[in-house]
C-alpha cells in the first residue's frame, strides 16, 4: 500500500504541474541558420516499422559493430503516441508523419472526426514533384497507404485498393495485388492502372533498367516474404529501381521506403528475425546513401513508426557479435524511437520531438505551404 499511495501522490503532483502548464500544437519550425548549404530537391524517408533503438543497436551489434544508419551525420529522437492512445499503432503513426497531424488509433488519412488530411505526396504533387512509395508489406497496409490514402479503419483494404489505383504516385512497389485482382466488387484495378499509364511488372527483377513514367511493382498477393523466406534482395532492388524511375522525370521528387517485416518478427519475439529485417533496410539505406555522395540537393531520413516488443539487449558478446535481447511482451509501445539524417537540411532533424513534426520539417524544407 505504500508503494501504491507514494505512486499515486507523484502522479499526482505532476498532474498539478502539467495542469499550470499551457500545451500548444507543434508549429512549423524556422530554417536553422546553419542547415548544410541549399535546400533539398529530393527526400528519402525511410520507415522501419517497429524498430526501436534497442533494435538498431542489437543490428549493430551483429554486423561487426556496423550499420549505415549509424554513419550518418544526425541523429534525434522521436515520440510516437497517437490522439487517443498513449501506445501508437502504424496507421495513426504513419498518418501523423505524412500529414503532420495527430489521429485516433487505426485510423489513417483523417483526423480524429474523420475529415481527411492532405498527405505529403498530395501536397508535393501540387507543387510539381513526382512521388514513390515502396514496402516489403501489402501497398494497402497501414504505412504506405498513409502517403495516399484516407480511410476510417486500416481494415478498410478493399478501399484502398481502389484509392490506391486513383491517386496520383508515380511509384508503387510491394505487394497486395489481392486487393487490386481479388476484389469482391469484380474491379481489376490492375487494369485500371494501365489505362492509367502505369508500366506494371510482378517482379522487381522483371523492371527493365531504363523503366520511364509510372511504375506498378506488385511481388505478392499480400506481404512479401520474410528476408530469410525467399525475398532476397527486393528492397535494395527496389529502392534503386524507384530512384532511377524518379530520377527519369526530371522533377524534384519524395520518396517513402518501409520495412514492414521487423514489427513482424518483433510481433513473434523473434530476435534472429528481427535483426535480419533491420540489416535488411540498412542494406537498402545504403542504397540511398551512394546517391547524397553523388547528388548535393538529396536528403535521406530514417525512423520508425513506433517501437515493437519491448526489445532491449540484456547480455552479449560485442567481440563475438553476439547479443542477448529480452522482449517485454508482443506488442508495441510508447518508447521514442530513432531519427536519423543526412543531405540539406539534415541539422533540422537533430534533438527530441513529435512525429508530426517529421512532417513540418519536411514540409519546410521542401517549401510546402502548408493548410
Amino acid at each position: 500500500m505504500k508503494v501504491r499511495a507514494y505512486v499515486f501522490w507523484i502522479g499526482m503532483v505532476v498532474m498539478a504541474f502539467l495542469g499550470g502548464c499551457t500545451h500548444h500544437p507543434p508549429e512549423q519550425p524556422e530554417k536553422p541558420w546553419n542547415c548544410r548549404e541549399g535546400m533539398p530537391e529530393k527526400v528519402i524517408l525511410f520507415i522501419g516499422d517497429g524498430m526501436g533503438g534497442a533494435q538498431v543497436t542489437a543490428a549493430r551489434m551483429v554486423n561487426d559493430g556496423y550499420l549505415n544508419m549509424q554513419s550518418m551525420t544526425v541523429s534525434g529522437l522521436m515520440a510516437t503516441s497517437c490522439a487517443d492512445r498513449v501506445v501508437t499503432g502504424s496507421a495513426a503513426s504513419a498518418t501523423a508523419m505524412a500529414t503532420g497531424t495527430k489521429t485516433n488509433y487505426g485510423m489513417i488519412g483523417m483526423d480524429p472526426g474523420g475529415k481527411p488530411l492532405v498527405n505529403i505526396c498530395e501536397y508535393l504533387k501540387d507543387k510539381g514533384f513526382a512521388v514513390g512509395v515502396i514496402s516489403t508489406a501489402s501497398l494497402q497496409d497501414a504505412t504506405p497507404a498513409a502517403f495516399y490514402g484516407h480511410v476510417l479503419s486500416r481494415r478498410m483494404k478493399a478501399e484502398l485498393g481502389y484509392q490506391m489505383a486513383y491517386a496520383d504516385v508515380d511509384v508503387l512497389i510491394g505487394g497486395g495485388s489481392f486487393w487490386l485482382r481479388e476484389r469482391e466488387d469484380g474491379l481489376n484495378l490492375v487494369d485500371t492502372m494501365l489505362h492509367r499509364g502505369y508500366h506494371f511488372y510482378e517482379h522487381i527483377d522483371d523492371v527493365p533498367s531504363e523503366v520511364s513514367g509510372r511504375l506498378l511493382v506488385v511481388q505478392a498477393a499480400h506481404h512479401l516474404p520474410e528476408i530469410g523466406a525467399g525475398r532476397g534482395d527486393f528492397l535494395s532492388k527496389a529502392v534503386s529501381v524507384g530512384i532511377s524511375c524518379l530520377e527519369r522525370t526530371g522533377k524534384p521528387w519524395f520518396l517513402m521506403v518501409e520495412n514492414e517485416h521487423i514489427d513482424l518478427a518483433a510481433h513473434e519475439n523473434d530476435q534472429a528475425k528481427m535483426l535480419a529485417e533491420v540489416l535488411d533496410m540498412d542494406k537498402a539505406l545504403g542504397v540511398a546513401l551512394n546517391h547524397t555522395a553523388r547528388e548535393e540537393d538529396l536528403l535521406v531520413v530514417v525512423t520508425a513508426d513506433h517501437e515493437c516488443g519491448g526489445y532491449s539487449i540484456i547480455g552479449g558478446d560485442v567481440a563475438e557479435g553476439i547479443v542477448e535481447g529480452s522482449f517485454q511482451g508482443d506488442n508495441h509501445t510508447a518508447v521514442d524511437v530513432p531519427v536519423f539524417a543526412q543531405g540539406p537540411g539534415e541539422l533540422l532533424f537533430a534533438g527530441m520531438y513529435d512525429n508530426t513534426a517529421l512532417f513540418h520539417k519536411i514540409a519546410l524544407l521542401m517549401e510546402i505551404d502548408v493548410e
